[in-house]
């Protein structure tokens, strides 16, 4: 092993095979194109020391250390800095990830195959096990064409990242920035929802598959995953796509990537195991096994700088009022976070049949409340009025559907047994909303 570098370190795993040896090329031009210093390591997999003869140890160690010098000149050119590491002790797997535990680099760099029938159930490979247990995202490279291609210059590297809107979405999205940060992507992000419905069945509810999502479903959930990655990573062109399954996600996701010729696809990864992982399954494993392209596995917990996230912006603000003074005083404050050319839903929440009652249409009550300066701000507002005994829930619905950015609504600051016995509208939205909650006081 050289000297340690203090710079930022990419690692490559190799096995001297013809994949690995590609897969160190594609290191090296990564390396080169981000200023990461490259770490090529080489694990003996020799066992327990007692398993293997002094003799024998001694000539594999000689062996791999010049097959990694050799490999380090072959690729150090052009000034690139290389380090090698050769792991003499334990097993392959075992030694590599305590070497990456150690001190994880920015991202690991394997080749593999793909696998199907029952190798999938077979004892992990190298890739495998790094990527579901190092504690940095694992690049499981295919082809090479493509990503020397885009170090070069010549051509955007085509990037599809599946995203589930759960623990890993942030992770993938800011691994996706960090990576588009290195050279010109073609970005899309793909979410595959599970989707079924209850149908009447010779006088029995069943669960039944659907071809599609309905229209309002489809363009919330696109509005979703649009906001997300605005939010996460501050870039506004890209493409998406929504996909219903009634099954797995892995075949759709696999199919969106050839449809949309990804060179690369990012995934998350829960890093479940033993019967975690046969019980949930495992979405990434099944992409690395079965997808045509490389696949990189980002785990759900990656650190980042802080420093580099990027700051979200509030375009679709969602405020509601049951029409008192208090209520009302919410919008003036919900126009105050939207930017110019902002979307405002204004919402009512009506106790069941009171909407139909004789009176002023609660929707012309709506538009009254909308400042004059909005419409100088280019500030959008939308109208709605819906019916529902439980007004925190219906508020939650409607943030789901218009996909806002966040929700604004008054309360009076009630707490203890008043709190418990008249309830607090803006204290359950905050507890069901995964959305930035807005509060207004009473005097502001």
């Amino acid at each position: 092993m050289t000297s340690p570098s203090t710079s930022v370190r990419l690692v490559c795993v190799t096995d001297f095979s013809e994949p690995g040896g590609n897969a160190v090329t594609v290191a090296a031009a990564l390396a080169r194109r981000g200023g990461y210093t490259l770490v090529l390591v080489h694990a003996l997999d020799l066992g327990p020391g007692f398993l293997v003869a002094e003799r024998q140890r001694r000539v594999s160690v000689r062996v791999g250390e010049a097959r990694l010098l050799a490999e380090a000149r072959r690729v150090g050119t052009d000034g690139l800095a290389v380090e090698t590491v050769l792991l003499k002790e334990g097993w392959a797997a075992a030694a590599l990830l305590d070497f990456l535990k150690a001190s994880p680099p920015a991202f690991v760099v394997v080749s593999s195959r793909r696998k199907s029938g029952l190798d999938r159930w077979a004892v992990g490979s190298i890739s495998d096990e790094l990527a579901q247990n190092a504690p940095c995202p694992t690049l499981v490279v295919r082809h090479t064409a493509p990503f020397l291609a885009w170090a070069r210059g010549e051509t955007p590297l085509k990037v599809m990242a599946a995203l589930d809107f759960g623990a890993c979405t942030e992770s993938v999205l800011r691994w996706v920035g960090q990576w588009r940060s290195l050279g010109p992507c073609a970005l899309t992000f793909c979410h595959v929802n599970w989707k079924q419905d209850e149908r009447e069945l010779d006088g029995a509810k069943v669960l039944a598959p659907i071809a599609r999502n309905t229209a309002r479903v489809q363009a919330s959930l696109e509005r979703n995953l649009r906001k997300q990655v605005r939010d996460t990573i501050g870039v506004e062109e890209f493409a998406t796509v929504v996909k219903p399954s009634w099954g797995a996600p892995d075949p759709e996701i696999i199919e969106v990537a050839e449809a949309a010729g990804a060179d690369l696809l990012v995934t998350g990864t829960h890093q479940r195991h033993g019967l975690g992982w046969l019980w949930h399954g495992s979405v990434s494993r099944n992409l690395m096994h079965h997808a045509p392209m490389s696949v990189a596995s980002v785990p759900a917990v990656v650190m980042t700088d802080p420093r580099q996230k990027h700051v979200p912006q509030f375009r679709r603000v969602l405020v509601t009022t049951d029409f008192s003074p208090l209520g009302d005083a919410a919008v003036p404050w919900a126009c105050a976070v939207l930017p110019p050319g902002g979307v405002l839903a204004l919402l009512h929440v009506a106790a069941p049949g009171s909407a139909k009652r004789k009176g002023v249409d609660p929707r012309e009550r709506l538009r009254d409340l909308v400042p004059e300066e909005a419409a100088r701000l280019g500030i959008r507002p939308e109208f709605t009025v819906v019916e529902h005994r439980d007004a925190a829930e219906a508020i939650h619905r409607e943030a789901e559907r218009f996909g806002a950015d966040a929700i604004c609504l008054a309360s009076h600051g009630r707490g203890g047994l008043s709190k418990a016995l008249l309830g607090s509208v803006a204290a359950s939205v905050m507890a069901r909303s995964r959305r930035p909650v807005i509060v207004v006081r009473p005097g502001q």
